[in-house]
């Protein structure tokens, strides 16, 4: 299965979907500043969670109640949630959060309409995972993190390679409502991924669990365990999510928006010299986990949209995709209890 069919799958789809996941008006462009995010992540949450008080889970609605949301103007792409004083609880974006996946959904359409862009696409996330790394270092040691380039900007770098995407950006206003249509699919899933975190008791990982009269050895493992456990989380959470979205009314393919997939190969990367030590899973694993729970999760019938043996042979090319990616990188297995389960229908 090529990317270029998978878009051209989703843009189908899009033209044909309604209801929550609707973009809250027109976003900027791709040129936009950070500052500028900060309206569209607050109006559009601020409706998932009406609709969460509404067709979401009892767990799911009362964990929400408790919840602030928080949109802070940082250069760095994160979400993430936490527990505050008393009974409340918090769940952040950053503005750069959003806006890089802008940059991935304008980056899909150009590539979708022009496939021979494709390579300038992939080498884009390819830096941005390389940067993310980069940046978590810098944080680690209090240091300021390097600003994201957006595409057109990185376009011109690459000098004659990419100078065709660098006229593309940013994309057609024709096109921005079905990239903000995708961006806040994948606003939605995060959201929802984070509240998951919340309503399931997780806890971060801290260096509590070492001794002083620990051994290196025994360190070691204790750090891997660690950070099994802090995975093994991150496979609940977006189960959780994908069960909320099914709630809500969204179609099966929905929640596997582009933007979303990128945003997951960007942070986490395909290091397999580091695959084992990660608090986060690897994009395969975690897409595959995503269609297996998708796959065993009960969905509204909805008016015309593909019948589930074709959405089902869409998942089964997809898990395929993953399949032939894992078996040429060669890492070791990692720890994803993805079973298939029932097929849903």
């Amino acid at each position: 299965m090529t990317r270029s069919w998978t878009i051209r799958i989703a843009v189908t789809l899009a033209t044909l979907l309604t209801g929550v996941f609707h973009a809250v008006g027109a976003v900027t462009s791709s040129r936009a500043d950070l500052q500028a995010q900060v309206g569209h992540l607050q109006g559009y949450v601020q409706g998932l969670r009406r609709a969460i008080a509404v067709k979401g889970s009892p767990e799911a609605k009362q964990a929400d109640a408790r919840v602030d949301f928080i949109v802070t103007d940082s250069p760095f792409p994160m979400a993430q949630s936490g527990r505050e004083s008393g009974d409340r609880m918090r769940i952040e974006m950053t503005t750069q959060f959003r806006l890089l996946l802008v940059y991935f959904e304008e980056l899909s359409l150009v590539a979708g309409s022009t496939p021979a862009l494709t390579p300038c696409k992939i080498e884009y996330t390819g830096m941005l995972a390389h940067l993310y790394a980069d940046n978590l270092a810098k944080i680690s040691a209090n240091k300021p993190v390097l600003a994201v380039p957006a595409p057109e900007v990185f376009a011109i770098a690459t000098e004659a390679r990419c100078d065709a995407l660098e006229k593309e950006l940013p994309v057609n206003p024709s096109a921005r409502g079905f990239r903000d249509y995708q961006v806040n699919l994948a606003v939605a899933f995060t959201y929802l991924h984070e509240l998951g975190h919340l309503v399931l008791g997780h806890k971060r990982g801290s260096d509590d669990i070492f001794s002083a009269n620990m051994t290196e050895q025994e360190r070691m493992k204790a750090f891997l365990a660690g950070m099994r456990m802090s995975r093994a989380q991150e496979y609940e959470a977006d189960r959780f999510a994908v069960r909320e979205l099914a709630r809500l009314g969204a179609h099966p393919l929905e929640i596997l928006s582009p933007p979303l997939n990128d945003m997951f190969v960007a942070t986490s990367g395909f290091d397999c010299d580091m695959r084992l030590g990660l608090t986060h899973p690897d994009p395969t694993a975690r897409m595959r986990n995503i269609v297996h729970t998708i796959e065993v999760t009960p969905f509204h019938p909805q008016r015309e949209l593909p019948k589930p043996a074709d959405a089902q042979a869409f998942f089964d090319d997809l898990l395929a995709f993953y399949a032939r990616v894992d078996s040429t990188l060669k890492c070791p297995d990692d720890d994803a209890d993805t079973s298939p389960g029932d097929r849903w229908g």
